[in-house]
C-alpha cells in the first residue's frame, strides 16, 4: 500500500509463567503506533504458529514493510490488518490508559491481540474512555470505532 507506515522494528515477548503460554509479538511502527499481536491464542493459525516457532530463534528482522525471520515466516503489514480484523472481527473488549501518558491508550481486542495508539488532542481533553464492543466512547460523546482505530494503524508518520 502506498504512503503506509513501515514497521520500525519487531520482538516477541514470552510471559508464560506456571505452565500457562503466553507469547506475544509486539510491533512498532514509524508512525509512533504499535500493536500486540497474541501469539499463544491463536496457536491454531499456521502463521501464527509460525511464528512463535520462529521466534525461538530470536527476534524477526524487518524490511519495512514486513517482518521475517531469515529462511523463516514473513507476514507483511497488510497482512497484519487482515489478521486484526479477522480474529477480532472488530470487537473492542476493554481499553487502558495511563496516567502521565495522557495521549495513550491501550486497546484490547477480541482473541486477546492489544493496540497501542497515541492519540490527538480530541481524544486526550474527553476524559476517561469506555469500551463498547465495536469501539471506544468518551464522556464528551468523542467514539473511535474499530475501522478508525485501523486508520490510524495505517496513517502515515507526521
Amino acid at each position: 500500500m502506498l504512503n503506509s507506515p513501515k514497521i520500525k522494528r519487531a520482538f516477541l515477548d514470552d510471559l508464560s509463567k506456571s505452565g500457562e503460554k503466553d507469547v506475544s509479538l509486539t510491533i512498532h511502527l514509524d508512525n509512533d503506533q504499535r500493536i500486540l499481536l497474541n501469539l499463544s491464542k491463536n496457536e491454531a493459525d499456521p502463521r501464527i504458529s509460525g511464528i512463535a516457532e520462529a521466534g525461538q530463534r530470536g527476534d524477526p528482522q524487518t524490511d519495512g514493510s514486513s517482518f521475517f525471520w531469515p529462511d523463516g515466516p514473513c507476514m507483511s503489514l497488510e497482512e497484519i490488518f487482515d489478521l486484526l480484523r479477522k480474529d477480532s472481527d472488530g470487537v473492542i473488549t476493554g481499553v487502558e490508559t495511563y496516567e502521565g501518558r495522557s495521549n495513550e491508550i491501550d486497546v484490547m481486542v477480541a482473541d486477546g491481540h492489544m493496540l497501542m495508539l497515541s492519540l490527538d488532542e480530541l481524544y486526550v481533553a474527553a476524559g476517561q474512555p469506555r469500551a463498547s464492543g465495536a469501539g471506544i466512547s468518551w464522556p464528551n460523546g468523542a467514539t473511535l470505532s474499530f475501522d478508525d482505530m485501523l486508520a490510524k494503524l495505517r496513517s502515515t508518520p507526521a
